[in-house]
Formats: C-alpha cells, structure tokens, sequence
C-alpha cells in the first residue's frame, strides 16, 4: 500500500472513530437546516474565492432542486445555489422539531407519526417537501418501503429535480434482497413513475431471471437526461457489473474518480460499491476505507449499513488489522439493533 493512502486510511480511521463515539452518522458536507434566531429565515453562505462567509436575513420563498430562491428583507429576490450555503435558519413545529431528534436518534418508527403531524400543519410547499423527505428517511429506515416510495413519489409531483430522490428505497446489495425478503414486480419496469421504475429495477436485479429487463430500465432512466435519475441508475449499474464479476481495476478506478464528483447520499452509495469492488480486487485497505464511507457519514438503512461494516470487518481482518475491525463491532451492534427495532 502506497504512503499516500496509508495516509488516508489513518485520516478515515481517526475520522469514523470520532463518528462512532460521537454518533455522528450525517455527511459533514450536507446542507444544514436549522431553527431561526429570531422571525426572520437566515441563510448562511459559505467563503468561496476569497470572499468572506456572510449571512442573509430575509424569507424564504422556494427550496427545489438544487437551490433556494431567497427574498430579502430589502424585497431584493436571490436564486442562490445550495453548494453556495452552508446552513439555512428557518422556524420549524415542535412535531417536526420532535420527528428530526428521533430520527437521528434511530427511532424511526416512533419519529413518522411526528413527522405526519408536523406535514399536516406546515403550510409551505417547500418546507412540506422537507418534512416530506426526512418521513421518506424514516420509512426506509423502519422497512416501510411502499410508504417511502410513495412519500418520495409526493415530492416529486412538486419538485422533479429534488434531492430527496436518494431517499428512495433502493436495493444496493443484493445480500439485503434476502434479508428483508424484498421482491418487486416486473410490470413496475414499465410504469408512469420514474422512482417506481428505479425502485423495482434495484430489486430485480437480484434475480438473475429478471436482471434483463431490469438492466434495461436503468439503462433508460440512465439516458433520460433527468440528472437525479441518471445518477443514481448508474450508480446501479455498478452494482450489475459486480452481480457479473466485475469490474476489473482500471474501471474501478474510473468508478472512484466518478465518486469523488458525487456528494452526500450518492457518494455513499457509490462508495459502498467501490468497496465491494476492491473486495474482488483485494484491495483490502482501500475496499475498508470504502465500505466504512456510506455507514459512518451518509447512511442508508440498518440492513446497507450493518452488511457494509461487516464486510469492512473482513477485509480490516484479512489485511491485519483485526484491531480495527473489533472497534467497528459495536456499531455493527448498533445498527442491528436498529435493524430489529426499525422494522414494523
């Protein structure tokens, strides 16, 4: 192993130990929504090219897509791009104030009927979109997946480019297929819904009898030139490259160039298949620091996060580093018993 990701290793190590004792499990990257100091929205950017961070007071009017239209208390209105923020205050319901704490504390299934609570007083469409996709969170996190697919179906009546795609409950191991005793349909392949689509293309390559047809939706969602869509149908189509005995090491290679253009949920995703791929090439110190991305900084649900920190302790074993594999149990432990406790 090269000195450089020698390096890397020991900053990733450091970094998820530090995650796991804090229980921090959310990307440090990620727009950060938060309560207001006062009446007023506050939208916080970020220093870029030399000019300082600063804040913005004023209302805002839109959050869709990858950005936020923000009107100023002058009446001047800003299209600002959410890579541009780094945190946006707004009021939040005590439900929904409620529903997030219980979120990040894994109690999923008792945060939904917070959130719901929260949606049915919110007014505004974009922050009912957000409640919307942290409820979608939780219903993936708990097994309710019809539930999630349909809540992400809601917002994207009203924002077809949103972020919250990612939410989606979305097969990224076929091993999970069998756990939770997934199955979908072949006629969802064909239907209306582009995430229903998505959905049961995810879930239908796990049999080698439907991976045909499966393939070829995501090849379609893939060319369909919606941005979110094709992402995360490539970021699938990895995954069919690793049901066929690939990839070999140049095109993983080029799949971590491609991850490092990714952010959030998506880099996860994409790492956490970079990983299984360098499994196969047994590269066992990068397939580690891989496989430990997507559970310590953008996770999915229980049953994604406990396969990728068990197959990391496997490979941190194989490659002499049981040390570190005997630290990562407890969050194995952790996530199981979310597992147990998620599931309605």
């Amino acid at each position: 192993m090269g000195t450089s990701l020698s390096w890397g290793w020991r900053m990733f190590s450091g970094a998820a130990a530090l995650l796991c004792c804090a229980g921090v499990l959310r990307g440090g990257d990620e727009l950060v929504l938060q309560l207001p100091a006062g009446s007023s929205d506050i939208v916080e950017l970020r220093a870029s090219a030399g000019v300082r961070a600063r804040s913005l007071v004023g209302l805002v009017e839109d959050l869709s897509g990858d950005s936020v239209v923000f009107r100023g208390v002058d009446g001047g209105v800003q299209v600002l791009r959410l890579s541009q923020l780094r945190v946006i205050r707004f009021a939040r319901s005590e439900d929904w104030e409620a529903g997030l704490v219980l979120s990040r504390g894994r109690r999923w299934l008792e945060a939904i009927p917070k959130l719901r609570g929260a949606l049915s007083r919110e007014s505004r469409p974009w922050a009912q979109r957000e409640i919307r996709g942290e409820l979608a969170v939780c219903q993936r996190a708990a097994g309710q997946r019809p539930e999630c697919l349909s809540t992400v179906e809601e917002i994207l009546e009203s924002d077809s480019e949103t972020r919250h795609l990612a939410a989606l409950p979305l097969v990224w191991d076929e091993r999970v297929c069998v756990e939770q005793g997934v199955s979908a349909v072949a006629a969802d392949l064909q239907a209306k819904s582009l995430a229903r689509q998505l959905v049961a293309a995810s879930v239908l390559l796990c049999d080698e009898s439907t991976r045909l047809p499966a393939e070829g939706a995501l090849r379609s969602l893939r060319r369909s030139g919606r941005g979110n869509f094709g992402v995360l149908a490539e970021l699938q189509l990895w995954r069919l490259r690793l049901l066929q005995g690939g990839p070999e090491a140049l095109e993983a290679e080029s799949w971590q160039r491609r991850a490092e253009e990714l952010a959030g949920a998506e880099r996860g995703m994409a790492e956490l298949q970079i990983g299984r791929a360098m499994v196969r090439l047994r590269e066992d110190d990068r397939a580690a620091v891989s496989l430990l991305w997507m559970p310590l900084t953008a996770p999915l649900d229980p049953w994604h996060c406990r396969r990728a920190l068990m197959d990391a302790v496997e490979v941190l074993e194989r490659s002499g580093r049981p040390e570190d594999g005997m630290r990562l149990q407890v969050e194995i432990e952790s996530w199981g018993a979310a597992q147990g406790s998620g599931v309605r």
